[in-house]
């Protein structure tokens, strides 16, 4: 199994990387061998991966029946709603901005949005996460397209944290960095419930379906389409960035309590072991 993960590059059909929970969730793809997730850490139940020429199982199984989901997400007091796309647009900037009034809201999706092939930016960033409640309420967002890939977290919405994606159908094409996914490119203690994605993603490392990196649950979920890892000189940068950001964010309390010389002399070394770890 570990073989196989490593010769695929960490990309899977649903997830790139797995260290939370998915839960009656499949993929349909056409990358035939392929598995459900690039690298799993995490727990995964009754889940599968398809691809062409065994699309009959999935009518042989009556768990994988997308068109019987629906989640009943509880309503706060105070919540928005969107039918149009210059209003969805606006969320997406008020949120990157980093406006809590926004990145904190509970959203209802009103009507299906269609952007006719038109560039989109991603809804939530490493930065200003999105960490409210995104209710599709069974509409689709259809037709969007974003290429960010020199980027981390890329999908169309960037980076959940707390968060809750539920009863959305989305249609589109995502080309990101590392961690890039239709859907969501991180989801962090976040909730994917009821959500389907159709289309092609494409990025760097750990390339997901509907998500790249998962450390929250995804239930009843599905992705049809093509998932695939995209080899360019840039990966070993952005691959090498992200890893040292990681490695010394872990590390600074150690640094606190240096003297200066010695805390020059840790953080050269992080830096070392993260552009070796890349190497290797």
């Amino acid at each position: 199994m570990k073989k196989r993960q490593e010769e695929s590059g960490h990309y899977g059909g649903l997830v790139g990387y797995n260290s939370g929970e998915i839960i009656d969730s499949y993929a349909f793809s056409h990358n035939k061998g392929g598995e459900l997730c690039g690298m799993n850490a995490g727990t995964m139940e009754r889940c599968q991966e398809f691809y062409d020429g065994k699309a009959e199982k999935i009518e042989e199984n009556p768990l994988f029946h997308p068109e019987n989901w629906f989640s009943d997400i509880e309503r706060e007091d105070k919540f928005f709603t969107i039918y149009t796309i210059e209003q969805f647009e606006k969320v997406i900037e008020s949120v990157n901005s980093g406006d809590e009034n926004y990145q904190n809201q509970h959203y209802i999706l009103m009507s299906d949005l269609d952007f006719k092939n038109r560039k989109i930016t991603p809804m939530g960033t490493s930065t200003h996460p999105f960490h409210g409640i995104f209710d599709g309420n069974g509409h689709k967002i259809k037709r969007f397209s974003i290429k960010q890939e020199n980027t981390v977290a890329v999908g169309l919405f960037g980076h959940l944290e707390n968060a809750t994606i539920a009863n959305l159908s989305i249609e589109g094409k995502v080309s990101g960095g590392m961690r890039t996914g239709l859907l969501c490119g991180t989801s962090k203690a976040s909730k994917i419930i009821c959500c389907g994605a159709v289309g092609e993603c494409q990025g760097l490392e750990f390339v997901g379906g509907l998500c790249g990196k998962n450390e929250g649950t995804i239930d009843r979920s599905n992705f049809y389409g093509y998932v695939s890892k995209k080899e360019t000189s840039k990966r070993l940068l952005v691959m090498s960035v992200v890893l040292i950001i990681e490695l010394l964010a872990t590390s600074m309390f150690l640094v606190n309590a240096m003297t200066p010389e010695e805390s020059d002399i840790y953080i050269q070394k992080t830096v070392d072991k993260g552009i070796r770890s890349i190497a290797d």
